[in-house]
């Protein structure tokens, strides 16, 4: 994660201040669901579906990446109702 190649991949900041923010609450480690499942494989990818209750129920603390403008910094009920994050399938 640390060379010039990765730094210039698309996600590389969400990646980078998801770590950022983790450590600031004291946390060493992260789990990223965007960059731990190898979408290629169909298998890894139904295991990996099927487990994530589970990685998200033990977790001390979940952060939720919302790829949506926050007008004023505050975020409504409908803003978060039409996030599109909210119509994923897990």
């Amino acid at each position: 994660m640390e060379n010039e190649t990765t730094r210039e991949k698309k996600g590389f900041d969400k990646i980078s201040k998801c770590c950022e923010l983790a450590a600031s609450e004291g946390y060493q480690y992260v789990w990223i669901d965007t960059c731990c499942i190898d979408k290629a494989s169909s298998a890894e990818l139904s295991e990996a579906i099927n487990s994530m209750f589970d990685y998200y129920g033990r977790s001390g603390k979940c952060f939720v990446y919302l790829d949506v403008e926050i007008p004023d910094g505050n975020m409504t009920s409908q803003d978060l109702e039409n996030a599109r994050w909210t119509s994923r399938g897990w």
